[in-house]
């Protein structure tokens, strides 16, 4: 059982007429996990771990103005889920492997329930003890950050951000590829490494410029579908 406060941003800011605006920005949050693990060993050196793991997650980010406190705005997230990470892993000739699946079932507080699989995969070619081949696979999910996500945040007396209707129960899903090679000779003090990534992620939320009025900058935090790099 854990639990942690995080986050304390104090925002002082000018404005045109002279006014001193503080804000000031918290959040708290409070989780609970159980987690149960077994691990086997069969022969020619192959190892399987399985396990089960539940946890509940409440989370409550705060924007305050000092000078106001009844303009207090606040965002909560709940959510609870159970994970069965398997993981697969051993060595075959001169290959290295791990594979790793995370089925999850997520519940969160606006009475949604979803499923989502995890992974996290790894394939190592080992030419020499160090000449190797990396090939590398991971998929992940993250909720957006909750301070992310308040209407409106003045970060300078001409610059403030805006958001959309609350998100907090979306998340961003990350899949990463990648291919490593690596070669070291420490006879020659030589080292090579080359490696190439290819990155795709679903939903990811994204600060851009939106409009100039009265001298005032705004950005707005939008969801974007796709995102792709290399």
């Amino acid at each position: 059982v854990a639990k942690g406060l995080v986050g304390n941003l104090l925002s002082k800011v000018v404005n045109n007429t002279i006014m001193k605006i503080e804000q000031y920005t918290s959040l708290s949050k409070q989780f609970i996990t159980f987690f149960a693990n077994l691990k086997l060993r069969f022969p020619k050196n192959i190892n399987l771990n399985a396990g089960l793991a539940t946890s509940v997650n409440n989370e409550k980010a705060r924007l305050n103005f000092i000078t106001s406190p009844h303009l207090e705005n606040a965002i909560v997230r709940k959510a609870f889920s159970i994970q069965a990470p398997v993981t697969l892993a051993g060595s075959f000739r001169k290959w290295d492997y791990s594979f790793r699946t995370v089925p999850v079932y997520l519940h969160t507080g606006d009475r949604q329930s979803r499923g989502f699989l995890k992974m996290s995969h790894s394939l190592i070619h080992n030419f020499e003890a160090q000449n190797n081949l990396l090939f590398g696979f991971t998929r992940n999910y993250r909720f957006f950050d909750l301070h992310s996500l308040f209407d409106t945040v003045i970060q300078t007396y001409n610059l403030k951000i805006i958001s959309p209707t609350p998100i907090q129960y979306d998340f961003s899903v990350k899949e990463d590829a990648s291919v490593s090679w690596f070669n070291s000779n420490a006879a020659k003090a030589k080292m090579i490494y080359f490696t190439y990534n290819l990155t795709n992620e679903r939903n990811s939320l994204q600060r851009i410029f939106d409009s100039v009025s009265a001298n005032t900058f705004y950005y707005s935090n939008r969801v974007f579908a796709q995102k792709r790099t290399h």
